[in-house]
C-alpha cells in the first residue's frame, strides 16, 4: 500500500496556512476513525459542506481489524481539502499510511517501504472483494434541493504495476441502494454514479478524465491517483442515504484510498446538464492570498473559491483587518470571465467577481463583494478589489490593489485544480 513525499504547498492548503506570513503548509494530521458509528460520523462531518443535511452515519461494512479509515485536518496531496480544513479518507489498508513518504516506487513487496495492510476483511459482495468499507451517510434533503455532489480523488498502490490486470481496487458511490458485486475480475455496480467515461467504476484501469498519473499522487504514499474529480446525482427532498465504498479486489495487498470532501446538496436550474452522473473534473476555481490597504486599514485575505456559486457554501474565504475578521458562509453570486486585456493563465478565465454573506468577529452578519484578477505567474500584475459591509450596510472595509502599485500577494485561476499554493504574504 502507501507512501508519499510530502509536498504540501498546494492550492488546497488550509485557510490558516494561507493567512500565515512566510507560509509553509503544515504536515497532514491523519486522525484514524474507530470502526463504529462514532468513527463513521467523524468522517461524514469532515466531508460535509452543507451542514444541516447530514443527520447521522454508520459503517454498512468494515474490515474486522486495523484502522482503514479516518480524516485529515490539513492539506494532503495536490488537491485536498476542497472545502474547509478537513476531509475524509477511506482506504482498503491503513489510513495512517496516507501521508507517509513514497519510498518504494515501483513496488517491491516485502521491503521496508512496502506498507500494505491486510485487515482480515473477507468477501462481502461476491468472490474477489477484500478489506471492504461501505460508509453510509444519512441525509435529510430540504425542499427545493435537487442535486447532490461531492469531490473525491482515488489513489492506489496498484498503479502502474497492475494496470489492465485482474487486481482492480475500486471506489463506488451509490444513493439509497448499495448493490455492487464482484465476480472474478468483474465489478458490477448498477447504482454507482461516480463512474468513469466508459461507465465502469473508477479504478487504476480508468481512462480519460479519470485516468491515473503519478503527479496527482504527489505528497501522498500512493504510486498514482486520479486528478480531483466530482460526482453528482439528482436527488429529491426528504430522507436519503449516500453509500461510499472502497475495497481491494483479488488480493489484500497494494491498497487504495479515496480522499472525499465538499459534500453539498443544492438547487440547480437544469439538473440534466448541471447534475449529470459520472465522475467529472471539478469545477474551475481561484485560489489566492495577499494584503490590501484601504478604508478600515490593511487587510490580509485568503480564499479558495469556485466559479459555481452553489459550491461555495462555507468555502475558505477570510479577510482580517484591524480587530475584525470576516468569514464567508455563502456565495450569492460568482462570475468567472476572461478579460481580453489580461494575459490568461491557461485556466480559461482570469477574472472572478462575486458577492456573498458571512460573519464578522464583531457586529454579527456581514456581506462581501470581491474582484480577483490573475494576470500571470508571480502575482506582480494581479489585482484585487474588496468591499465588506456590516449588518446595517455600512462599509467597514474597502480596498483596491493593482499595478503599478506594489501588490503583496497573488491570485491564481485554475481550470483543473492543479494550481500550487500562491506566493506572497
Amino acid at each position: 500500500m502507501p507512501r508519499g513525499a510530502r509536498r504540501l504547498s498546494t492550492a488546497a492548503a488550509t485557510l490558516a496556512s494561507l493567512l500565515t506570513v512566510g507560509v509553509g503548509a503544515a504536515p497532514a494530521a491523519i486522525v484514524p476513525a474507530p470502526n463504529n458509528a462514532t468513527g463513521a460520523t467523524s468522517i461524514a462531518t469532515a466531508v460535509k459542506a452543507t451542514t444541516t443535511v447530514v443527520t447521522s452515519a454508520s459503517f454498512a461494512s468494515h474490515p474486522p481489524g486495523g484502522t482503514p479509515n479516518g480524516t485529515s485536518t490539513s492539506a494532503l496531496g495536490p488537491f485536498m481539502p476542497t472545502n474547509g480544513t478537513t476531509f475524509g479518507i477511506l482506504t482498503s489498508g491503513d489510513v495512517n499510511f496516507a501521508d507517509d513518504p513514497n519510498t518504494n516506487f515501483p513496488d517491491t513487496p516485502g521491503t521496508a517501504g512496502e506498507k500494505s495492510a491486510d485487515n482480515g476483511g473477507g468477501n462481502v459482495r461476491g468472490d474477489t472483494d477484500l478489506d471492504v468499507t461501505v460508509l453510509r451517510i444519512n441525509l435529510t434533503v430540504p425542499q427545493g434541493a435537487n442535486c447532490l455532489r461531492f469531490d473525491f480523488q482515488f489513489l492506489s498502490e496498484e498503479y502502474a504495476d497492475f494496470v489492465g490486470g485482474s487486481v482492480n481496487d475500486a471506489f463506488i458511490a451509490e444513493l439509497d441502494t448499495s448493490n455492487w458485486t464482484t465476480s472474478g475480475s468483474e465489478i458490477t455496480a448498477p447504482n454507482n454514479f461516480a463512474f468513469d467515461p466508459t461507465g465502469d467504476v473508477v479504478s487504476v484501469n480508468s481512462s480519460g478524465a479519470t485516468s491515473f498519473s503519478t503527479a496527482s499522487a504527489a505528497g501522498t504514499t500512493y504510486d498514482g491517483a486520479t486528478q480531483l474529480l466530482s460526482a453528482a446525482t439528482q436527488i429529491t427532498p426528504g430522507a436519503h442515504a449516500l453509500y461510499l465504498s472502497i475495497f481491494d479486489q483479488g488480493d489484500a495487498v497494494l491498497d487504495s484510498a479515496a480522499f472525499i470532501d465538499n459534500l453539498v446538496v443544492s438547487t440547480v436550474a437544469n439538473p440534466q446538464q448541471q447534475c449529470r452522473e459520472g465522475a467529472q473534473p471539478t469545477a474551475r476555481r481561484m485560489v489566492g492570498k495577499g494584503s490590501v490597504s484601504g478604508t478600515g486599514g490593511t487587510a490580509a485575505y485568503a480564499y479558495i473559491l469556485r466559479c459555481d456559486a452553489a459550491q461555495n457554501a462555507n468555502a475558505p474565504f477570510e479577510v482580517r483587518f484591524g480587530t475584525q475578521r470576516f468569514r464567508l458562509t455563502s456565495a450569492t453570486s460568482v462570475t468567472c470571465s476572461d478579460d481580453p486585456a489580461v494575459t490568461t493563465p491557461g485556466a480559461g478565465f482570469d477574472t472572478m467577481t462575486g458577492s456573498g454573506t458571512g460573519t464578522l468577529t464583531t457586529g454579527g452578519p456581514g456581506t462581501v463583494q470581491w474582484k480577483f484578477v490573475d494576470a500571470g505567474l508571480g502575482g506582480a500584475s494581479d489585482r484585487v478589489e474588496l468591499t465588506i459591509r456590516n449588518a446595517a450596510g455600512a462599509v467597514v472595509f474597502q480596498g483596491t490593489a493593482a499595478p503599478p502599485a506594489t501588490f503583496p500577494g497573488s491570485d491564481q485561476a485554475t481550470g483543473n485544480n492543479t494550481a500550487q499554493l500562491v506566493s506572497g504574504t
